[in-house]
């Protein structure tokens, strides 16, 4: 087992971090190569968290062979992923896989309840989200607001948590530092937000 920071070991995974708006920086994560931990006869798994440029933490194992994933998964809560350990061991005493070990832990895990005002609104936006494999509650208080605001008057959440992602990932692969990318897509739904309240004051 090998613990890293954004090591050169990083190299195996990269393309699906970049593939989920990931701040290569802010990974932290572990590998196993003991085959009874296997789920898909892969040579090793990585475990770990990072965050998007859109500041939502994700926890996630990776399953890879020498050359490619197998398998990817991302928990939520995120901090399933900060188990592992303890998860790892008793997945080799019940005989089970990692995976299966960890996602049980998920099933178990309690999302917090979601109150105030606009609660459908919240939901039905951060439903959207999960299907993408995002967390709205993680995302910056500014831009949840705009996407409330957008969705509670013009409907269309869909549409809405799409044009958020295209967004998010043409600053991405932009020439801006993660941290700049992140005050940048920040920025724009502040502005996104300033021009939809002036549109409902007409």
């Amino acid at each position: 087992m090998l613990q890293s920071r954004a090591s050169p070991g990083l190299h195996g995974i990269k393309p699906w971090l970049c593939e989920n708006l990931v701040d290569l920086h802010t990974t932290v994560f572990t590998t196993y190569d003991d085959k009874r931990l296997m789920a898909y006869s892969g040579a090793i798994i990585v475990v770990g968290t990072a965050k998007r440029i859109t500041q939502e933490t994700i926890g996630f194992l990776i399953e890879m062979d020498d050359t490619k994933t197998l398998f990817a998964k991302q928990f939520y809560p995120s901090t399933v992923a900060t188990w592992h350990r303890q998860d790892a061991l008793k997945a080799i005493e019940s005989n089970r896989p990692l995976l299966s070990v960890m996602e049980s832990r998920e099933r178990a895990a309690k999302p917090p309840q979601r109150r105030g005002s606009k609660a459908i609104v919240r939901e039905l936006i951060s439903a959207e989200f999960t299907k993408k494999n995002g967390r709205f509650e993680e995302l910056d208080t500014a831009i949840q607001e705009a996407l409330v605001l957008e969705a509670s008057i013009f409907g269309g959440i869909p549409q809405i948590v799409e044009r958020f992602y295209e967004t998010a990932f043409e600053i991405y692969n932009s020439s801006l530092r993660a941290p700049d990318q992140t005050r940048r897509l920040i920025a724009l739904w502040q502005e996104r937000n300033t021009v939809i309240r002036d549109h409902t004051k007409r």
